[in-house]
């Protein structure tokens, strides 16, 4: 039985990893700095620390990783003005999940603004309880915290979610182990995700006249509106 689902973002959610491999080139050239083969790979899927241990690999030790790190969200700002495209069954599996009333939670390595940007517009917010931030932890994926405080969050024990990831381990920057696995969490890559919400859309049963949303069951003094409880930034 399926308690929660936590869902990474970038690469499963939205097709977002396509725009941020073109922003490194014009955020670097900000800086006088040339792009340098296999930093977008390297770099995919991490925050904080993380992202600075990988800068440092590729322009040495003394580079001004957060001028960089400032510089690529620059350009992030400008690319994101409109909310990127959904993948493909996005829609049908979080409305499944939500009819099942299984409660949901995104834990990505993005910045929190970046999160409720995409959320919020495609209207998506309203099905996650929890939201939680890369930019919240000193250390970002491969490292589990993200998922483990996600899951504490949810008021999960170890191994009592469900982990959507964008091929298991993409995120996982130099290692072989999904964070999720790590946290004691059974994780469904991006492919299965895929699968699963195909298969959640033939088995739905047909809308009356339209499409009518299943609530989620909330705690008495939350009320029907009540907002996800999102992690704000240490």
């Amino acid at each position: 039985m399926i308690d929660s689902v936590i869902f990474d973002m970038d690469g499963l959610m939205f097709d977002t990893e396509r725009v941020w491999a073109t922003l490194w080139e014009p955020a670097l050239a900000t800086l006088g700095l040339s792009y340098k083969e296999g930093l977008d790979v390297a770099a995919r899927g991490t925050a904080g620390n993380t992202m600075r241990a990988v800068l440092r690999r590729f322009y040495g030790e003394n580079c001004d990783t957060d001028a960089i790190i400032e510089a690529l969200h620059a350009q992030a700002e400008k690319a994101f003005q409109a909310p990127p495209p959904k993948k493909p069954g996005l829609d049908e599996i979080l409305t499944w999940l939500d009819a099942q009333h299984i409660p949901m939670a995104v834990a990505s390595s993005s910045r929190m603004a970046s999160i409720r940007h995409h959320l919020d517009g495609w209207g998506l917010t309203h099905y996650f309880k929890v939201i939680v931030s890369g930019e919240q932890f000193s250390a970002s994926k491969p490292d589990p915290e993200i998922f483990l405080n996600c899951a504490q969050a949810l008021g999960l024990t170890r191994g009592a979610a469900v982990a959507a990831a964008h091929h298991g381990c993409r995120g996982c920057v130099c290692s072989t182990t999904c964070p999720a696995d790590t946290a004691g969490m059974t994780t469904i890559t991006g492919r299965r995700a895929a699968v699963v919400a195909s298969a959640a859309e033939a088995t739905a049963p047909a809308p009356a006249a339209a499409p009518v949303r299943v609530p989620a069951p909330v705690p008495a003094a939350a009320g029907p509106d009540a907002a996800p409880r999102i992690f704000t930034a240490r």
